[in-house]
């Protein structure tokens, strides 16, 4: 007979065997919430010495639900369970070590238990040792380590682990890169039900990695893991929808993707909605629909949307021209380092658009553009170098040079 405790973290409460008598009837008394009752026989057979006892009772102390939590005592518990080989107790341990709860907090000692309970063969435990490596959390870190020991975790059935090989794989990150056995690998997770790697199947059919190239698979994998929720799947089956088919059930079967990912939040998704109406990708051209949706996208920071509407504002298009706004946007996107809307805002220093005639900011702001690597934007440079006196052009290229990413822009003053 097999029920279930709750789980917290790596893994506290999982699927209880039937050991003894007083097991069976611990087991039943959580069932019923008589937490009191279950605490007192799961610490008769602790005291006796069972390690499955150990670390359940010390999974109760954890859980508060007997008596006001005790982590101290529950972290006594889990490393006497521990000592007798019981990988969840390790499992625990490490997440106790981690947190600082109940115990000193100590990276390295999480780390030690994580080893302890992989070496035992635990999925759990080689897949929580795989992500300090990966992150450096205890040790230092290291990709080809990280790797190794996902795979482990992998080969154990762990569907995370599965999933996340596939991606270490399909990156070549602490492995040769290899897309044929990333397909592999998402194939296995989407046999356990991973929405995630429906998605990455879909998309090594789309751009033909690892698998002969093949839209129509790929659209039936994007169905698959949008239909479950999976706001990248949705994007994309909406582009593949929009880029390959003029039907018009087919156009709207996209937008109407796009709108469930803008609608759970995805910037991307509206910026692509409102490019949808703007084109008129079902029909006539939508101007307010599509400023609309670039309104919400470039509300949440999304550079490419602020660009767009920009643009809307700095033309007219459906709405009051309004330099200003222009500038603005602009401006926000190139906070993010974007090329386009550094050059862009150069442009209208250069033409005193909504700001006055500037060829020294514009020459900054292009040569920015420029090293970031938009090739419109040095030649545009150029052209401002031509406009500037000497002494203009060497502060300018100063106040350029010493710019570094992630440094604030020089001279960008604030709209």
């Amino acid at each position: 007979m097999r029920r279930h405790f709750l789980a917290f973290g790596f893994a506290v409460f999982t699927a209880l065997p039937v050991f003894a008598v007083n097991l069976d009837a611990a087991q039943a008394a959580y069932d019923r919430a008589d937490f009191p009752r279950a605490m007192l026989l799961f610490r008769g057979e602790a005291e006796r010495g069972d390690a499955r006892a150990q670390y359940l009772l010390g999974a109760l102390f954890e859980s508060g639900k007997a008596m006001p939590r005790n982590d101290e005592q529950a972290a006594f518990w889990y490393e006497r369970s521990a000592d007798q080989d019981q990988p969840e107790a390790m499992l625990a341990l490490a997440r106790m070590h981690a947190s600082g709860s109940g115990v000193p907090r100590d990276a390295s000692q999480a780390v030690s238990w994580l080893k302890q309970a992989a070496a035992l063969g635990d999925a759990k435990g080689a897949y929580e040792l795989s992500r300090c490596y990966a992150e450096g959390r205890g040790v230092p870190r290291d990709d080809t380590e990280a790797f190794r020991w996902l795979l482990q975790a992998a080969l154990a059935g762990l569907e995370e682990a599965q999933l996340g090989v596939g991606r270490l794989l399909e990156a070549g990150i602490g492995t040769t890169r290899d897309d044929a056995q990333a397909m592999a690998w998402y194939r296995k997770a989407s046999l356990q039900g991973s929405v995630q790697a429906r998605a990455r199947i879909g998309m090594l059919y789309q751009y033909g990695r690892g698998v002969e190239q093949d839209s129509e698979r790929a659209i039936r994998w994007y169905r698959r893991a949008a239909a479950d929720g999976d706001l990248i799947a949705a994007q994309q089956l909406a582009g593949l929808l929009l880029t390959g088919s003029t039907e018009v059930g087919a156009r709207r079967e996209a937008l109407a993707w796009y709108r469930f990912a803008a609608e759970a939040g995805s910037a991307a998704a509206m910026r692509e909605l409102g490019l949808a109406y703007e084109n008129g990708a079902t029909g006539k051209p939508d101007p307010l629909a599509a400023r609309a949706w670039y309104e919400s996208a470039a509300a949440v920071g999304d550079p490419i949307a602020c660009i767009r509407l920009a643009g809307v504002y700095l033309e007219g298009r459906g709405v009051a021209r309004s330099y200003h706004r222009a500038l603005q946007l602009y401006r926000q996107a190139a906070l993010q380092e974007n090329s386009d809307a550094l050059n862009e805002l150069g442009r209208m220093y250069a033409q005193g658009q909504g700001v006055t005639r500037d060829y020294a900011n514009a020459y900054v702001l292009a040569d920015i553009a420029a090293t970031l690597g938009s090739a419109a934007a040095a030649a545009d440079r150029d052209g401002y170098a031509e406009k500037l006196s000497e002494e203009q052009l060497r502060l300018a290229r100063m106040a350029a040079g010493a710019w570094k990413p992630g440094a604030p822009l020089p001279v960008l003053a604030p709209v």
